[in-house]
């Protein structure tokens, strides 16, 4: 496993499944192995299953704290309200709150979950910037930033955002070509790295149902023509390299981009963890990529 460790260590378990699809005792495990083969970064919200993430996230690093990168989100309402969010104040008390569910002293990376179009980006910057000094956070990012948000925040000198968390994939990756006139600046985490489950081998049969299709509207509806279509282009592509699928496809192809600073995947149980990293990548050229890429621009 040490020959994958580099790049793996690029992998991050995504949080938000956890007490929603994976529960405690699973969830230890998973990250156990994990650790076994170099993965050690989770991301989280305070919203995910409203808290009981970052508390199930708290018996992982419980013993271990220095072994694990956390990165954590607020800013996020249910209704989708914006203003405000993010103005010093609810900063400082939500991510106290997370802190405590955590049961750690810090976070290595806070992100802001959404724009806010009403808090003054000096007012954000001076805060975040206050919370490294005094050793809450480490870092700090956002989630979620369209180029334009980005750019009125970073204008500002004492700006120290480190990432921009966006949904990016094999299908949907625009987030690359938009983003990369500041990838000197501002390193990229993707979500939805394998497009909420559905790159994946198991829906080469159109009659397959998952977990998350049972739970979720949104993916009964990207379940369309056009998709089956490019998931066999993405199958066939991936026949040609030993011990690929279409989920390991997915995820070494953003794993190929220098600014992406971690790559999230959600895991829901140990077997899953196995099937995807247990078995070194195979080197698949940035020509080739390229060619599928075009064959997926449809």
């Amino acid at each position: 496993m040490k020959k994958n460790k580099n790049i793996f260590n690029k992998i991050m378990l995504g949080g938000n499944l956890f007490s929603y699809a994976a529960q405690n005792k699973e969830v230890i495990k998973i990250c156990e192995l994990a650790l076994d083969y170099g993965i050690n970064s989770i991301d989280t919200a305070n919203v995910y299953s409203n808290g009981k993430s970052e508390k199930i996230i708290s018996n992982v690093i419980r013993k271990c704290r220095d072994k694990w990168f956390i990165a954590s989100k607020i800013g996020h309402k249910s209704n989708m309200q914006k203003n405000n969010l993010n103005n010093p104040k609810k900063i400082i008390k939500n991510l106290d709150e997370s802190l405590i569910r955590l049961k750690t002293d810090y976070v290595d990376l806070l992100q802001l979950h959404h724009y806010d179009p009403i808090t003054p980006a000096e007012e954000i910057i001076f805060c975040m910037n206050n919370l490294i000094k005094k050793g809450k956070i480490l870092s700090y990012g956002v989630s979620n930033y369209n180029l334009d948000n980005l750019k009125q925040i970073t204008k500002h000198k004492k700006c120290k955002i480190l990432t921009n968390q966006v949904k990016c994939n094999l299908i949907y990756n625009n987030a690359i070509s938009e983003f990369k006139s500041l990838k000197k600046k501002i390193k990229l985490i993707s979500y939805s790295t394998l497009h909420r489950g559905l790159l994946s081998n198991r829906y080469l049969d159109k009659n397959y149902r998952s977990f998350r299709y049972k739970n979720s509207k949104n993916i009964k509806k990207d379940l369309n023509v056009k998709f089956y279509k490019k998931i066999k282009i993405i199958n066939n592509f991936s026949k040609k390299y030993e011990n690929m699928t279409i989920e390991r496809l997915s995820i070494l192809y953003l794993l190929k981009f220098d600014f992406f600073f971690k790559v999230i995947v959600g895991i829901r149980s140990q077997d899953q963890l196995k099937k995807l990293f247990s078995k070194k990548f195979s080197n698949i050229n940035n020509f080739d990529f390229r060619n599928l890429e075009k064959k997926l621009s449809f």
